[in-house]
């Protein structure tokens, strides 16, 4: 099943075309990783996908229906099914914090782990990615 697609998408800075004609398309589960020279368009492509910007031409869909950045609902639903993992976790992640602190609160902000069953929320998402439970408990830093 494909969980979000890029059709035909161009995107422009003003006057400055930065992508044209872009074609994708990520089955859920599916890992992607996105390669290019600086300036190759490989940020701004990304913000289309998450929904942070919208294309000049062409449509993003989620789950085959157009992602439409207004629909809150829509919206919701689509942050609770897709994420981006950026590759340098020393600007992606609070070295301040524990990384179970980290896990909860994208959780938390989505209604999906709160009061006593958060601890056990979290411990479920460290496992699922192939961390023991006990990874929270530690900081970012500590991983290699």
């Amino acid at each position: 099943m494909t969980l979000i697609e890029a059709r035909g998408v161009d995107f422009s800075y003003g006057k400055r075309l930065t992508l044209e004609g872009i074609d994708l398309s990520v089955g859920a589960g599916d890992s992607v990783g996105i390669v290019g020279e600086s300036g190759a368009g490989k940020s701004t492509l990304l913000a289309l996908l998450l929904g942070l910007a919208a294309p000049s031409r062409g449509s993003v869909l989620f789950e085959g229906a157009p992602l439409q950045l207004r629909d809150r609902s829509l919206m919701r639903r689509f942050r609770g099914s897709v994420q981006a993992v950026f590759q340098d976790p020393y600007s992606s992640l609070d070295p301040r914090q524990r990384v179970d602190r980290i896990v909860a609160e994208p959780l938390e902000s989505l209604g999906l782990a709160h009061g006593p069953g958060a601890r056990s929320r979290v411990a479920e998402a460290l496992e699922s990615v192939g961390l023991p439970a006990d990874a929270g408990t530690r900081y970012p830093h500590e991983f290699s």
